[in-house]
């Protein structure tokens, strides 16, 4: 027979035994407890106030740092340079030497060049004096022209009205006058004909006068000769030096310039928008400019001209805008990267309320609001007409007042017993 203390020298060795059962079902017991008799939480959400401020729409996007008149050189021929008339940091104008270069060529190459020019020149003489030639004819077409059609004028006018023909002694007839019309057609048609031959000439001048040039230019590279600059602006990245071998950017194999002349006094952001932002991109529009390089400066910039033909790039259509850098300092160059701001438009003292805030409602827009309704918190849409957007904000035209209280999001419950401790 079980009596008391036996009962509790049992469950004590019982206890003693399976404790660490017995601490997990008092844990599991009181965390039922917590769960079934905590007071139940009301939804938490995140507010704000309907403010007026001024906004702006912007457009963002990345570019590179470009010089104005930026040209590469190269040599004209393949050889060796024998004197360099620039230095970099040089400025230096339109047609201006840069540097003279020794051709390679053997002389039979010089020879036959010379050859091609005299031959080309040869060719202009013979095209000038085949023009003095036709004009020459020209002018008797059209001396015959005007007789024949003084011929056909006397015989018409005498058939009509019976006139004596001063050669013949008799009175002109249908014959003559048809003679006279046919000899008058055939001289307007050899006049025509020598006109065309005559303008054809000027074309065929023209045409030899552009191979003598291309056959002299060539037979001076074979020679050797001084680079000149295509443009005004400074040298720079001047890779060559006294000796060094040069050639053409026309062999194939893709080289680096002998130099590059730029002028660095105008830089410029060029990047690439997207086809459904470039709408909102007008010349002379402001924009803020940031650069890597220059890490805490600001600079503005001004939509200088923008790209008509657009670049596929994997399926993307681009088209590239220039900036204007307005306020550029020595920490600035050609190539660097940097990020541009457009102010696309601004409104003063309008009703806004942050973006997260705005939700698609019913094929529209709508901000969300709490109301009490027996004693219970719930979200009403109210439906609204936005305009502009900036990066945080959004402007609200119509449905909403200002001081107006709104919810821009509701707090996950689970989230915040996280980090708040259950509190």
């Amino acid at each position: 027979m079980l009596t008391p203390k036996k009962v509790f020298i049992k469950t004590k060795k019982f206890i003693s035994r399976f404790k660490w059962l017995v601490v997990m079902a008092l844990i599991l017991a009181i965390i039922g407890s917590i769960f079934i008799f905590r007071p139940k939480q009301l939804p938490q959400f995140v507010k704000a106030k309907v403010a007026r401020e001024d906004i702006t729409e912007t457009v963002n996007e990345s570019g590179n740092i470009v010089a104005d008149s930026q040209a590469d050189i190269y040599s004209s021929s393949e050889g060796i340079v024998e004197q360099i008339y620039i230095k970099n940091g040089s400025y230096v104008y339109k047609d201006s030497p840069l540097f003279r270069i020794e051709s390679l060529t053997s002389d039979i190459m010089k020879s036959n060049a010379l050859t091609s020019y005299n031959n080309a020149s040869n060719a202009v003489k013979q095209a000038e004096e085949a023009k003095l030639a036709i004009e020459a004819q020209l002018k008797i077409a059209k001396k015959q022209k005007i007789d024949a059609r003084e011929s056909f004028r006397f015989a018409s006018t005498g058939f009509k009205n019976g006139l004596i023909n001063p050669i013949t002694g008799v009175v002109y007839s249908k014959y003559e006058v048809d003679s006279s019309r046919a000899a008058f057609t055939a001289a307007e048609a050899n006049f025509d004909a020598f006109f065309t031959k005559y303008n054809d000439a000027d074309q065929t001048i023209n045409l030899a006068k552009e191979a003598e040039q291309n056959a002299l230019l060539n037979y001076e590279n074979l020679l050797g000769q001084i680079i000149k600059s295509p443009t005004n602006g400074f040298v720079s990245n001047l890779k060559i030096a006294v000796g060094d071998k040069v050639t053409p950017n026309t062999m194939g194999a893709p080289i680096s310039p002998c130099l590059i002349i730029a002028d660095t006094n105008n830089l410029y952001l060029e990047a690439p928008f997207n086809e459904i932002d470039l709408p909102k991109i007008k010349i002379g529009q402001f924009s803020s400019l940031t650069f890597d390089a220059a890490k805490g400066k600001k600079f503005n910039g001004t939509i200088n001209r923008i790209d008509s033909i657009g670049k596929d790039t994997q399926g993307v259509i681009t088209y590239n805008v220039y900036i204007k850098i307005n306020n550029p300092d020595d920490l600035l160059k050609p190539g660097m990267s940097g990020d541009v701001e457009v102010e696309i438009e601004k409104h003063e003292a309008v009703l806004t309320v942050p973006s997260a805030a705005v939700k698609p409602y019913q094929n529209g827009k709508a901000i969300q609001v709490l109301e009490i309704i027996d004693n219970k918190q719930e979200l009403k849409y109210l439906p609204v007409e936005i305009g502009l957007k900036s990066i945080d904000k959004t402007e609200i035209i119509n449905g909403l007042s200002e001081g107006q209280e709104i919810v821009i999001s509701q707090i996950n419950n689970a989230a915040r017993n996280l980090f708040s401790g259950g509190n």
